[in-house]
C-alpha cells in the first residue's frame, strides 16, 4: 500500500492543474522543488546528477537543491573544488534548470565543529574570517547555507557524530550573515527536548523493526556517540531569536529564515507534533523540511512519523500542515546513486506525502514555499 502511494506522486499531481494567478495550468511536475538532496560521493557527481534528473522526472517534480552533508572535517571539494569530482558548483552551473546550490556543509560546518572540539577562543578576527568564508559561498551562487549540523548522530563507522551548540558565536554570526543577505540556513538537528538523552537506554523505545535495539552505538560500544546528550532545543530557540532580531532591526523580518531539516524522521523521540507546533507558533522564521523515504527507518521513532503504516497521514500532522502551510517544504535527503539505498523509491516516499494533502496546500509546499524561502527564479 505504502509503496503504491509513494510511486503514484507523478500520476496524481503531475497531471492536475491548480488555480494560480500567474499560470492557471501550473503543475507540481513543472514547478516542484526538493530542497535537500545530496549526490553520491563515490562516483563522479556528473553520473549522480544524471541519475537524479531521471528520478525527478519519474517521481514528478522539477528541481532539487544540492548540498554537501554536514562534515566534521573540511571537505571543500564537494562545493567548488573539482579535483576529485565535478563539484556541486559545476553541476549546478551545467544543469541550472534542474539544480540549485546550497553550500557550507563541507566548509563552515567543520570550521565550527573544530572550534567546539578544541575549545578554541572565538575572537573578532575569527568571526570576520568565518564571515568572509560564508559570504564567499553566497557570492559563488549558493542559495542558502547547508547542510549545517546542531546535533548529528552517528549510525555507522563512517558516519560522524557532531554536536555544536546552536547558539555558538560562529552560528550566531552565520545567522547574522543569513539575515543580512536574505538567505536561509538549512540545519540538521536531532532534537533533545529533555534534560538528558541517555544512550542506549532512551534509544531502544518506540522503534521500527529494531525495536529494543540501539542503532546509535556509543564510544563504549565501539561507535562514535556519547552516552549522554544534553538538551539542545533551548540553544536552537536562541539561534532563531537572534536571526529574527537581526532581520527585524534591518526592517526586513522576512529575511530571517531557518529551515529545520529531516522533520518527520525522528531518532530521539522528542520531535513531536506538539513541539513542532509550539516552535512554529513562537518563531515566525522557522521552516520545516519534511523527510519520509519509502519506509520507516529501522530505529526511527515511528509514532512521530507523519504517515501511518497504511500510508495515510496522521490527523495531528495534517492539522499542523494545514495550520502552517507556508512553513513546510520537502527534502528527500538521499545520496543519489548510492547502491545501498533504493534511491527512486525513497525520494518518491517523501513526495508521496503530497497525496495526503489538499491540492492547493500540496502545490504551495512543493512549489511556492521553496521559491519564496530560497529566492528561486
Amino acid at each position: 500500500m505504502k509503496r503504491l502511494i509513494a510511486l503514484s506522486v507523478l500520476l496524481v499531481f503531475g497531471s492536475v492543474a491548480y488555480a494560480d494567478d500567474i499560470n492557471p495550468t501550473r503543475t507540481i511536475a513543472q514547478c516542484g522543488v526538493d530542497t535537500h538532496q545530496h549526490l553520491y560521493r563515490r562516483e563522479p557527481f556528473s553520473d549522480s546528477a544524471k541519475d537524479l534528473i531521471s528520478i525527478m522526472a519519474n517521481v514528478g517534480f522539477k528541481r532539487s537543491l544540492l548540498m554537501p552533508p554536514p562534515f566534521a572535517y573540511n571537505r571543500p571539494y564537494t562545493f567548488d573544488d573539482p579535483s576529485m569530482n565535478p563539484s556541486l558548483l559545476q553541476i549546478t552551473q551545467t544543469y541550472p534548470e534542474s539544480f540549485g546550490l546550497v553550500g557550507g556543509g563541507g566548509i563552515l560546518n567543520p570550521w565550527i565543529h573544530d572550534v567546539v572540539e578544541t575549545n578554541k577562543t572565538v575572537d573578532n578576527t575569527e568571526l570576520m574570517k568565518f564571515q568572509v568564508a560564508a559570504e564567499t559561498i553566497l557570492a559563488k551562487g549558493a542559495k542558502a547555507f547547508g547542510e549545517m549540523a546542531g546535533l548529528h548522530l552517528s549510525a555507522y563507522s563512517r558516519h560522524p557524530f557532531i554536536s555544536i551548540p546552536a547558539n555558538h558565536p560562529l552560528y550566531l554570526r552565520l545567522a547574522k550573515v543569513a539575515a543580512e543577505k536574505g538567505v536561509p540556513i538549512d540545519i540538521h538537528l536531532e532534537v533533545v527536548n529533555r534534560d538528558v538523552l541517555k544512550i542506549p537506554e532512551d534509544m531502544r523505545k518506540h522503534r521500527g523493526k529494531k525495536q529494543g535495539q540501539n542503532c546509535f552505538l556509543t564510544t563504549a560500544e565501539g561507535g562514535h556517540n556519547p552516552s549522554q546528550i544534553s538538551n539542545n532545543i533551548e540553544d536552537f530557540k536562541e539561534l532563531l531569536h537572534y536571526n529574527y532580531d537581526i532581520a527585524d532591526q534591518l526592517g526586513k523580518p522576512e529575511n530571517a529564515r531557518i529551515v529545520w531539516s529531516h522533520v518527520g524522521w525522528d531518532n530521539t523521540g522528542d520531535m513531536t507534533v506538539d513541539l513542532l507546533r509550539m516552535m512554529l507558533k513562537a518563531h515566525p522564521n522557522l521552516y520545516l523540511s519534511l523527510k519520509m523515504l519509502e519506509k520507516p527507518g529501522a530505529c526511527q521513532v515511528i509514532e512521530n512519523r507523519p504517515l501511518k503504516g497504511d500510508g495515510f497521514i496522521w490527523p495531528d500532522w495534517l492539522a499542523l500542515i494545514k495550520d502552517y502551510p507556508g512553513r513546510f517544504v520537502l527534502g528527500g535527503d538521499v545520496a543519489t546513486s548510492n547502491p545501498n539505498r533504493n534511491t527512486a523509491a525513497n525520494i518518491a516516499g517523501t513526495w508521496a506525502l503530497l497525496n495526503q494533502l489538499p491540492q492547493d496546500t500540496a502545490l504551495q509546499i512543493a512549489c511556492d514555499n521553496p521559491k519564496k524561502i530560497y529566492n528561486l527564479n
